[in-house]
């Protein structure tokens, strides 16, 4: 198993354990940072009155800055606020818990993104962005 959750002195590969976990967390949010950067080129690339933007945030921030200006914005709100997460959790927040919960829940947000950032290209539609522009409708 490549990830136990023992208290230190139990297993011999605690050390390898931490490892693996703490690589896992920055491989998230790489992920995270990746799949958001393709929703936002895939948006940039194709967003047109006949394919317009769901997001009612995004398109709030889009008639407040111009389209393009806004899919950037929201790509650098999104780094920011993962270089954030990452620095609480490892400065505030340094347990296996919370580390499992960033990678849990960055993993379903990276699906989701890389999800919209597929059915962003006309044509293209999969079962998790359709759920996601029904919530929008």
């Amino acid at each position: 198993m490549l990830l136990t959750i023992l208290p230190a002195g139990i297993n011999g590969n605690i050390i390898l354990n931490q490892v693996i976990l703490n690589l896992a967390v920055w491989i998230t949010g790489g992920l995270i940072v990746i799949s958001k950067f393709m929703d936002c080129w895939t948006t940039s690339k194709y967003i047109n009155p006949h394919h317009p933007e769901m997001n009612p945030i995004a398109n709030f921030i889009f008639r407040k800055i111009g389209i393009q200006n806004g899919i950037w914005a929201i790509f650098a709100v999104v780094i920011f606020v993962v270089v954030i997460a990452l620095a609480l959790l490892y400065c505030c927040y340094n347990n296996n818990y919370y580390k499992l919960t960033f990678i849990g829940a960055g993993l379903l947000v990276t699906t989701v993104q890389f999800a919209v950032a597929h059915s962003n290209i006309p044509g293209n539609k999969n079962p998790i962005a359709n759920w996601i522009a029904r919530l929008f409708r």
